[in-house]
């Protein structure tokens, strides 16, 4: 992400002097958008294979494109701004600069990172395990609970897949996203939905339930911020679990979670070792490198991950945390688990693949 201090007139510029101009029509008594000027694709693959990206900016005199960490200037012609590029498939966060200023495009895709929206760009294959395609779709409630941590009601998403029955129960997943992110993370970037979608119409996995809940817990204490991302394992036992037995019906309990999301995962099923069959440790840590709380590093407690439990832990071959990783391998040098590396940074192209792979092998482990 771009330091904003590299840029004096951040807010001399409002992003809106940027979005193009929507003109109506007055007919029949409703009214009518033209859309000329508007781009519905901002980026796709061309003839050549390339992948153009097109964004409309009639009063800019410059356009900037940070993209895979680099600054890229683009080409105008016209009112738009063209970069052609060579991406293969995958996720890639992008900042738009805009005359000096940056900006949040309307028309890209929007996530939430690094404690702030952001843009992206997603190519995805028809193929791939997150592709949206011609099976039935589950869908995603959205519900309020006060959080005990914070203080505060907050919001959480429950993913239910296509078939669900109030009658049945299902397995259920508590997953984590990682630290600045937030509940809209698994959904917006992960693609969980489309993810669970396939692979429940694949016969590849059972169908199953998905909570996702905001880890980045903090509160005010003497008029400062306090962050308390390893109490989720308090917000998981006295809110997020009774709601979840109150609202579903379930069969076995999991959980798992990337980078910070990993910390929390280890810290509430070590901490709480008869709740869960599985846990799913994404480019991920024993050991809370955040706040640096160590009570569940004990090794009686640790010894506890081998109960009957699907233990999958996982990072990409370039992420910078990968000597942290290797360096906790002796932490389950008893523990039976399962150890992938991907390859990738620290990432959402890898985050993808690694809960691809923990949906399948837990169910294959119980069978």
């Amino acid at each position: 992400m771009i330091n904003r201090d590299d840029y004096k007139s951040f807010l001399s510029v409002r992003p809106i002097d940027f979005v193009p101009r929507i003109e109506k029509q007055k007919q029949n008594n409703y009214t009518e958008f033209k859309t000329e000027d508007m781009v519905d694709f901002p980026y796709f693959r061309n003839a050549e294979g390339k992948v153009t990206v097109k964004l409309y900016y009639p009063k800019a005199g410059s356009l900037v494109l940070m993209l895979q960490r680099k600054p890229v200037e683009m080409r105008k012609e016209g009112d738009y701004f063209l970069l052609d590029t060579d991406l293969v498939d995958g996720i890639y966060p992008v900042t738009v600069i805009a005359d000096g200023n940056m900006v949040l495009d309307p028309f890209l895709p929007i996530g939430f990172g690094h404690n702030q929206p952001f843009n992206f760009i997603d190519l995805i294959g028809k193929d791939s395990g997150w592709a949206e395609k011609d099976v039935p779709h589950g869908h995603v409630e959205s519900h309020y609970l006060y959080n005990s941590v914070t203080q505060r009601n907050e919001r959480v998403f429950v993913y239910l897949p296509a078939e669900y029955d109030p009658s049945k129960k299902y397995d259920v997943l508590f997953l984590q996203h990682g630290f600045g992110e937030n509940e809209t993370s698994w959904l917006s970037e992960g693609r969980i939905d489309f993810i669970c979608d396939n692979l429940v119409a694949e016969r590849k996995i059972e169908p199953l339930i998905i909570v996702m809940s905001n880890g980045m817990l903090y509160r005010k204490e003497e008029g400062r911020i306090k962050m308390l991302n390893f109490r989720f394992k308090d917000h998981l036992k006295e809110d997020l679990l009774p709601f979840v037995e109150k609202t579903y019906s379930y069969k076995d309990l999991y959980i798992a979670g990337l980078s910070m999301g990993s910390m929390q995962a280890s810290i509430t099923a070590i901490e709480f070792p008869d709740l869960f069959k599985g846990v799913g440790l994404f480019s991920g840590f024993l050991s809370d490198l955040i706040s640096g709380y160590k009570e569940h590093l004990l090794p009686e407690k640790i010894t506890t991950l081998s109960q009957n439990k699907f233990l999958m832990r996982g990072i990409g071959d370039t992420d910078r945390f990968l000597p942290i990783f290797e360096k906790e391998d002796f932490l389950l040098k008893e523990i039976d688990h399962v150890r992938k590396i991907y390859h990738g940074e620290h990432e959402w192209n890898v985050w993808r693949e690694m809960i691809v792979d923990f949906l399948i092998l837990r169910e294959q482990y119980h069978e």
